[in-house]
């Protein structure tokens, strides 16, 4: 009986242990494209940069890691919610809840303005839409905002024209759906530049990990030093030209 016992106090005690293992669940949606994430053929994040982050923090603070995709549009009220814990591709731009936890920089993503008007510049943009009596139409990507784009939309001589991701944005471009439209740098691996014509830097975009507001204070501070070691060591640096150098 004495056996018994302690057998099923070894069983217990072994139970606990396992379902106490912390767990960091990362957001991710069909706005990251190539080389953010990378599917295997099952549908399951098998790399990318967002994946070689995670799995870098999750070494770091010795805790287990998962990936769960959500919708672009939905994903500030899922981390105030802590529906997920984290995202990493974000910006305060993007998501401008003040409850929202952030982190340092990770690193710079900057948005390039794709066309075939011969337009290398901001300022070149900003002269051809107000020379054309009807708008100009871009693609662009729902969620996210353009801030030196803004003025030109709020004066409606660009109209936004969203897809749910920058590859999908590119598709229509090359199909005449719009005569240019923008994508983030590291995305931009995804263009023929043959057909690319011209490219523009549109706007500097630091992209930063939100945190949801919560996860404990403890959790909250281990997460931002373990950030901070990733970026600070180089290993953020490496993981983007990794990718950006395929």
């Amino acid at each position: 009986m004495k056996s018994i016992f302690l057998g099923l106090v070894f069983f217990f005690n072994s139970y606990t242990v396992v379902a106490s293992i912390p767990k960091l669940t990362f957001s991710y949606g069909e706005v990251n494209t190539f080389p953010q994430v990378i599917l295997s053929d099952d549908g399951d994040i098998k790399s990318g940069i967002l994946f070689d982050l995670a799995n870098a923090l999750g070494s770091e603070l010795n805790i287990q890691i998962e990936f769960l995709k959500t919708p672009r549009a939905r994903l500030e009220q899922l981390l105030l919610d802590k529906f997920v814990d984290i995202n990493c591709t974000a910006n305060p731009k993007w998501l401008t809840s003040s409850e929202l936890i952030w982190s340092e920089p990770l690193y710079d993503n900057p948005d390039l303005l794709i066309n075939h008007l011969n337009l290398s510049s901001v300022e070149q943009l900003i002269t051809y839409a107000e020379s054309k009596a009807d708008p100009t139409l871009i693609g662009t990507v729902l969620g996210y905002r353009y801030p030196s784009l803004e003025p030109l939309f709020d004066r409606g001589k660009l109209v936004r024209i969203d897809s749910i991701s920058p590859s999908i944005s590119y598709q229509r471009y090359l199909r005449g759906d719009f005569p240019m439209f923008v994508i983030a740098k590291t995305e931009a691996s995804i263009i023929d530049t043959a057909q690319t014509q011209h490219s523009a830097l549109i706007d500097h975009n630091y992209l930063y990990c939100a945190l949801s507001p919560k996860l404990s204070a403890d959790e909250i501070s281990r997460l931002l030093v373990a950030i901070q070691k990733v970026v600070a060591s180089g290993a953020m640096t490496d993981i983007v030209k990794r990718y950006n150098d395929q």
